[in-house]
């Protein structure tokens, strides 16, 4: 014989939020004044002007945060 019928009561799973995680962004203008800093930390000599963005950047880039994202750390 049959089993009587009963309805399976279903709980409802909580709402989900999507959670966006933003990074800091470097702008151009934190380079350039990054760079600056760095010419005027050398005595404020002309001729490494590439060499002064280039370690700006540098600089900046390995000051981000990490951020997780699927088991890997991404910058």
């Amino acid at each position: 014989m049959g089993r009587p019928a009963t309805a399976r009561q279903r709980t409802p799973l909580p709402a989900t939020q999507k959670v966006e995680l933003k990074q800091p962004t470097i702008t151009e203008d934190d380079v350039r004044r990054r760079a600056h800093e760095i010419y005027l930390k050398r005595g404020a000599n002309p001729g490494d002007e590439v060499g002064d963005w280039l370690q700006a950047e540098r600089e900046l880039l390995a000051n981000q945060p990490k951020v997780r994202v699927s088991g890997k750390f991404k910058r």
